[in-house]
């Protein structure tokens, strides 16, 4: 078994589990807006969550295929960030983006996620 296999197998976890964590945010983000009394702070965990690993969701959604289903959870990660001050939110992000020299693909989908947080609804 060779090292480029190793990194194949890692790099195919690695993916699963990013899969099922940003499946896992946004059910979890549904299933507590749908509680009004709790609404507003399910919506700023699910928002942390993201920010907390931007990087991870950045390799998923970058990774995605298809742009619509990729385009509708930047539209949630955005409402779910809605009640933080989008210039904040849009200057962490322009950060971000700018400390790593990133893909055309990766900037595509900041891009997105800049957009969407400007306007989130």
């Amino acid at each position: 078994m060779t090292k480029e296999y190793h990194r194949n197998i890692i790099y195919g976890i690695k993916w699963i589990s990013l899969f099922i964590g940003c499946c896992l945010l946004l059910t979890l983000s549904a299933l507590l807006a749908s509680c009004s009394e709790h609404n507003k702070n399910a919506l700023q965990q699910t928002g942390e969550l993201f920010l907390n690993h931007k990087n991870e969701f950045l390799d998923t959604l970058t990774e995605m295929t298809d742009t619509k289903q990729r385009s509708s959870i930047i539209s949630k990660i955005a409402y779910n960030l809605s009640y933080k001050d989008p210039k904040e939110i849009k200057q962490e992000l322009t950060k971000w983006q700018t400390r790593t020299k990133r893909s055309s693909k990766e900037n595509e989908v900041i891009a997105e996620l800049i957009q969407a947080v400007e306007n989130p609804y």
